[in-house]
């Protein structure tokens, strides 16, 4: 109420010197991702939209952050909505998409994909397993190609704890194998993984 009052009174007096910028919105964000209001999430979401919208209409102190874009992926992998893991995965994705195109401010960094691994490894979708160790992989290879993030402890330890929930005949295999990209990575230098 109190944003759309402020948006109010900037659209009618354009003289007006308090105006909502990125830290307002990421703020309302905050409180409705931890409101535990019924399809606050959605609420959030919806208005990480509404901020891209007015930076996309020229309104430069309204540009989402990365703080906007986490605050929702965070929102979603504390969700129990059952869509809420592939709704994580479409905001990263967009967030990498974002990078790819010059936008380094809204490229995921390690939180973001985490959260998203996160939301994926304790998903009951079918897909889950799929879902989460495609995440891994494209961190994986973003740390290979760009060299800024890596895989942390946690990262393959949501993975790992998805293949024990998975009851795929070969996950004993597969989570070994990861323990085993952990110890070579933390062996080639990479002090994350431990």
């Amino acid at each position: 109420a109190i944003l759309r009052r402020m948006e109010d009174l900037v659209e009618k007096e354009d003289t007006i010197t308090v105006r909502p910028n990125t830290i307002t919105y990421n703020a309302v964000l905050n409180a409705w991702c931890k409101s535990g209001s019924p399809h606050a999430t959605e609420k959030a979401e919806a208005l990480l939209r509404h901020m891209e919208k007015q930076y996309q209409s020229g309104n430069e102190q309204v540009k989402p952050d990365l703080i906007s874009f986490n605050t929702i992926l965070h929102a979603y992998a504390k969700c129990s909505e059952p869509d809420a893991a592939q709704k994580a995965e479409m905001i990263l994705i967009t967030m990498e998409q974002h990078g790819r195109n010059g936008q380094k401010d809204w490229s995921p960094n390690l939180f973001s994909y985490n959260t998203v691994i996160d939301a994926w490894s304790k998903s009951s979708d079918p897909d889950a397993i799929v879902r989460v160790q495609s995440v891994l992989h494209r961190l994986i290879e973003r740390h290979r190609e760009v060299g800024d993030i890596s895989p942390d402890t946690f990262s393959y330890n949501c993975v790992i704890f998805a293949l024990s929930r998975s009851g795929l005949p070969d996950a004993g295999y597969r989570a070994e194998e990861l323990l085993k990209h952990m110890e070579d990575a933390h062996l080639s230098g990479n002090s994350m993984v431990r």
